[in-house]
């Protein structure tokens, strides 16, 4: 029973943790953001675009490969199965809407 209370304790302890740490982690881009910006520096971004009808009809899956661990990068994958890396200052993934990139 103890340790089932210290388990909990633990997980809510991670919980809230993990959510300081995002907070945290927006707050950081949004000033290093707006650093850049005062700097005048050019910046890059992408934004993936979903598979449109056509292309899930042909049977397409994915065409970019996103790893989690590089936020800013992604992998082209082309018709030979090669994977092509690409670098930039954020990278938009499908699933991002519009508020997404007006709040960046």
């Amino acid at each position: 029973m103890k340790f089932i209370t210290l388990y909990r304790l633990l997980s809510n302890e991670y919980e809230l943790l993990k959510k300081k740490y995002l907070q945290e982690s927006s707050e950081r881009k949004r000033l290093y953001n707006e650093v850049i910006e005062m700097k005048g520096n050019i910046r890059v971004f992408c934004r993936c675009r979903p598979l449109n009808q056509a292309e899930i009809e042909n049977g397409s899956t994915c065409v970019v490969d996103f790893d989690s661990s590089h936020e800013n990068e992604l992998q082209i994958i082309c018709s030979d199965s090669s994977k092509k890396q690409f670098k930039f200052d954020h990278v938009f993934k499908p699933e991002d809407n519009q508020g997404d990139l007006e709040n960046f």
